[in-house]
């Protein structure tokens, strides 16, 4: 009988452990839709299981980001406006509230003031 009952106690574990890995993984979905929703490309591999992985996604996507701008303003042959602080904020106020979905993104949205100015230089562009 102790058997059993030890085997099954090993089972549980295990299904612990692999619900704990799909959780994880669903914050990181869940992290890269917001990003999206938010308007940050992310050109990285953003699916790694790690927390470190997103960090470094989202760091990485911030990069390529601004060279792009860089390459855009060396075009136009204008100055190079001040740079607007990392937008990468939101990811680590997403990853610090708990993982209900909903709360995420009512948590998340009020911290973004420069979605409206992404927009408006986006129309200023179509012009």
């Amino acid at each position: 009988m102790s058997s059993t009952t030890e085997t099954e106690y090993e089972r549980q574990l295990k299904g612990n452990k692999r619900t704990e890995k799909v959780e994880d993984m669903l914050l990181v979905h869940k992290v890269s839709f917001l990003l999206c929703m938010n308007k940050i490309i992310i050109y990285h591999n953003i699916f790694k299981k790690t927390e470190k992985g997103i960090w470094k996604a989202a760091r990485w996507s911030t990069k390529l980001r601004r060279d792009r701008e860089r390459r855009i303003e060396r075009r136009k042959g204008r100055k190079k406006k001040k740079r607007e602080k990392n937008n990468v904020i939101p990811l680590q106020v997403a990853l610090q509230c708990p993982r209900d979905y909903k709360y995420v993104y009512d948590f998340i949205t009020p911290n973004i003031k420069w979605k409206q100015t992404l927009i408006s230089k986006g129309k200023k562009r179509r012009h």
